[in-house]
């Protein structure tokens, strides 16, 4: 019986980096970055994850089968060290995008970059069972890999710098079952080897640490006696004559070449120059694509499978060799055959152009892309959408899949609050217009009447619409007797005519997002959209005449955009007029090869507009007659009612006032308050402590306020003492409560949010923990290092500390000092959220909001009783810490360790 592959597909990203700037950028040694054999580096964006590049790199191969063929996927496993969820795997969430069978077991598999060949096997033995007769198994290895080393990391330079140019993002999904048409298992022919060794660990979710050298010598052993086990079940195996190719797990080019290096001079006895064409020969292939992509763990040596079909040479079957690590570690080699018709199958799907048509990252939108992440960091998290993430907003081109709403069987839709997504969604009729299609449209657009700002009307990848449905037509005329066929159906063409007005004038801005085809009341829905944008295989037609018909429905929403006559020649010529045409006449209004970054682009700016302000201009603009003299009293009274609304009017003061733009506007009884004396990295210079004293008077003043958020900038929520401070202090040169900012939010008679999203730096921490509420993030660094330097905590820390953490850990952190991710507190149980940073902001106003929702007088009351202990306690244990301070500060090797450790 026949197993292996027989679909396969990658999906790369859609940015990438060059690696060449990023070695130059960080200065790392030319020759050993040249050693890595490593070109491109796929980017994973925050809007990504290893379901939408999992869910990328499945659908064009679901896709291609027919409704039976997919009927009988019955197992779907995702192999991945990314997951989004502890509790299920990506699997659940890839059955539901990708639209699969709900007879289908769902699972997923870990074993570091093993994953994917566990997959491949337990799909290939699920298969040889035949439990199932026919059925076939879809396994999706998909992973990303976010990477930077922050500055002052010194000490994971050596260790860990030549991996951000390896680490990748991507996903490699492939069909199993009994037509093996691309890759055919040598059923019963592999060696696997494994055993327990801490060459790498993830102690938190997105957080890798190893030992670069013993990953290494691990990899190397594994591919010498995985090769040793393949030998023993097939005896006469030759690994320099016995496969005419060779994949390997690729985390970067240069570690196979050395891993390949080795195997021929250990097994094959080969010299030099014989080892370096048998590179060039048999595993080059296999690299083209990892050196674009780099590593994508459980992916990898797939990666390399699908570069080796698409660039070898299978005129004749020719035999793979495969060889699977993963660390920890667990190894495998095994082989199957190629053959021509495979190579012809996999080259349709055209992997290498998709990884030419991605978008080239500037290191400036690179460092951008990556502010704020700490000094190393793999793997997913949820992050809070910010569509200007990066100059220009190149984002990411996502799976194109939308969620169906149950009661829409013609369209799908997704509200993602202000904009709206409606996917004219009738593949089995190429996307035509029926009764059905109009009313579930017309549904929605009265749904997004009261919050929506921006609907996006969108197609198929091959045809946006093309028009009535014949179909339709011809069976509504054959149960009437011909006599509803010029009624358009059954329904008649007020919805359609009616549907398009609403367009025009809906209070929202109308997005029509083409790709490929537009023919006819297609052509009607683009005409009635505000903004047209499409790529470059888009066309538009008007064929109706060919059939004796004519575009009555079409031709006032067409002439208003593009004018009479052109749209008159469109009628009579009944011929597609090109993307660049149309653009030229109007009826575009952008259009590039990657028109999901162009639609990101425009959805970028449109999102910030103010959703009164574009329903009151679409119904004015609605309202125009075009002549200057009918029009003149409607210019002047639109002008004087949007002058004159005081909402406005605030706006542009506060624009004038603060230079703050009308979209940044808070809720008024929340107030936040950010630390960002970036010179200082929100240290307790003079800046930050008169900032801070002087907004909390304020704040004790202003009866509107109901809340305080008090947060930091980027990687840096606060500091602590500068260096300047604390040498003074240590010369008994005053005393930390000569300015006692740290109590600020304790005295506060209004709640406090501390939302900490950087790192919490001694008394930085401290202050924190006396809010009322306090978010960590993952990433960021909180310590306690008064110990570092030689003298005892001060800033009250020894008792917020014991009261907000717990008195073990509290004594654990004050008296070592060190640094503590706030991965590694949450896993020591504190009590208090701990996100990803990009989520702590967005919880602490959740929080606020429901705070702000509460009367501020009870509030006021109920703080100050449940502080009231609080507040009592601190001044005596602040008297303590001055006492201690005054035994162990005034040293001169106190002073001598500020100088050496600040800042490190």
């Amino acid at each position: 019986m026949s197993v292996g592959i027989e679909a396969m597909n990658v999906f790369g990203g859609t940015t990438y980096l060059d690696v060449s700037q990023l070695a130059h950028h960080r200065k790392l040694d030319t020759v050993r970055f040249q050693n890595l054999l490593m070109d491109q580096k796929a980017l994973a964006l925050p809007y990504e994850d290893p379901v939408t590049f999992g869910a990328n790199a499945a659908r064009p191969i679901v896709d291609a089968l027919s409704a039976t063929e997919k009927d009988r996927i019955e197992m779907l496993i995702t192999c991945t060290e990314s997951g989004i969820d502890f509790g299920k795997s990506l699997s659940t969430y890839l059955h539901h995008y990708l639209g699969l069978n709900r007879n289908c077991r769902l699972f997923e598999i870990k074993q570091a970059c093993y994953s994917g060949t566990a997959g491949l096997q337990m799909a290939v033995n699920f298969i040889l069972s035949q439990v199932s007769p026919g059925a076939k198994a879809l396994v999706i290895a998909t992973d990303i890999a976010r990477f930077m080393l922050a500055d002052g990391a010194d000490e994971l330079q050596a260790e860990l710098a030549f991996a951000e140019p390896s680490s990748g993002a991507g996903a490699v999904a492939f069909l199993v079952s009994e037509r093996p048409q691309i890759f055919q298992i040598d059923v019963g022919a592999n060696g696997y080897y494994g055993y327990e060794v801490m060459d790498t660990c993830r102690p938190a979710p997105d957080m890798e640490v190893g030992d670069a050298d013993l990953s290494l010598l691990s990899y190397l052993d594994c591919c010498e006696h995985a090769f040793l086990e393949y030998k023993k079940r097939v005896p006469d195996a030759d690994y320099a004559r016995s496969f005419h190719y060779l994949s390997f797990h690729t985390p970067f080019g240069g570690m196979v070449k050395g891993a390949h290096r080795t195997m021929m001079r250990k097994i094959t006895g080969a010299k030099p120059a014989e080892i370096e064409a048998d590179f060039e020969q048999r595993v080059l292939p296999g690299l083209i694509y990892c050196r674009r992509v780099g590593n994508i763990m459980g992916g990898g040596v797939l990666l390399a499978l699908a570069s080796t079909i698409d660039h070898g040479n299978f005129q004749n079957p020719a035999r793979i060799g495969y060889f699977s690590y993963g660390s920890g570690c667990c190894s495998e080699f095994l082989s199957g055959i190629v053959r021509k018709e495979g190579q012809i199958a996999l080259q349709q799907l055209k992997i290498g152009q998709q990884l030419d048509q991605r978008y080239a990252l500037s290191m400036e939108e690179y460092d951008y892309l990556l502010s704020g992440n700490s000094q190393f960091r793999f793997g997913t998290r949820n992050i809070c959408l910010d569509e200007d993430i990066f100059p220009g907003a190149k984002l990411a081109q996502t799976v194109g899949i939308m969620t169906p709403t149950p009661s829409y069987q013609t369209i799908r839709v997704r509200f993602q609050d202000p904009v709206c997504f409606l996917q004219l969604y009738r593949p089995e009729a190429q996307n035509t217009i029926n009764d059905q299609l109009l009313a579930e449209c017309l549904d929605v657009l009265a749904r997004c009447e009261e919050s929506i700002t921006v609907l996006v009307i969108e197609g198929l990848p091959e045809t946006f619409c093309f028009g009535a449905d014949f179909t339709a037509i011809r069976a509504a005329q054959t149960l009437s007797n011909g006599t509803a066929a010029a009624d358009f159906a059954s329904g008649g063409p007020e919805p359609l005519y009616d549907l398009w007005q609403r367009l025009t004038t809906a209070p929202y801005v109308v997005i029509a997002h083409v790709r490929g085809k537009a023919n006819a009341g297609g052509v009607g829905f683009v005409a009635a959209s505000d903004i047209v944008i499409a790529d470059d295989s888009a066309v538009f037609s008007l064929s109706e005449l060919l059939f004796g018909l004519m575009p009555a429905c079409v031709l006032p929403f067409l002439s208003r955009r593009v004018g009479w006559q052109k749209a008159h020649y469109m009628t009579l010529m009944t011929q597609p007029i090109s993307v660049s045409q149309a653009l030229a006449w109007g009826l575009v209004d952008a259009h590039e090869a990657n028109s999901d970054m162009l639609l990101r682009r425009h959805l970028s700016r449109l999102k910030r507009l103010n959703k009164t302000a574009v329903a009151r201009y679409k119904r004015f603009a609605s309202s125009l007659s075009g002549s200057l003299v009918a029009d003149r009293q409607l210019a002047l009274a639109a002008n004087k009612e949007v002058f004159s609304d005081p909402r406005n009017i605030e706006s542009i003061v506060r624009y004038v006032e603060q230079g703050i733009f009308p979209w940044d506007t808070l809720e008024p009884s929340i107030v936040q308050v950010t630390l960002a004396d970036r010179e200082h990295k929100n240290t307790f210079s003079e800046g930050i402590v008169t900032g801070l004293i002087d907004v909390f008077r304020d704040i004790g003043s202003d009866p509107t306020c109901k809340v305080v958020i008090l947060t930091g900038y980027d990687t840096y929520f606060c500091s602590g003492g500068t260096q300047e401070m604390l040498l003074n202090l240590s010369r008994g040169q005053g005393k930390f409560t000569d300015t006692p900012i740290y109590t600020l939010p304790l005295s506060c008679e209004i709640p406090v949010i501390s939302a900490m999203q950087g790192h919490g730096i001694g008394g930085g921490f401290a202050l924190g923990l006396f809010a009322d509420f306090v978010i960590l993030g993952n990433e960021s660094v909180y310590t306690a290092n008064f110990m570092k330097y030689g003298f005892t905590p001060g800033f009250g820390s020894t008792l917020i500390l014991r009261e907000k953490l717990g008195l073990p850990l509290a004594q654990e952190m004050l008296m070592t000092a060190r640094n503590y991710r706030g991965a590694e507190l949450a896993q020591r149980g504190i009590s208090f959220p701990v996100l990803p940073r990009a989520e702590v902001l967005p919880r602490a106003y959740e929080l606020a909001r429901q705070l702000a929702e509460k009367p501020r007088h009870s509030l006021v009351i109920l703080k100050e009783h449940l502080v009231a202990d609080l507040r009592q306690r601190l001044p005596a244990v602040i008297e303590k810490e001055v006492v201690m301070h005054e035994k162990t500060f005034h040293h001169e090797e106190v002073r001598e360790r500020i100088k050496t450790f600040f800042g490190k």
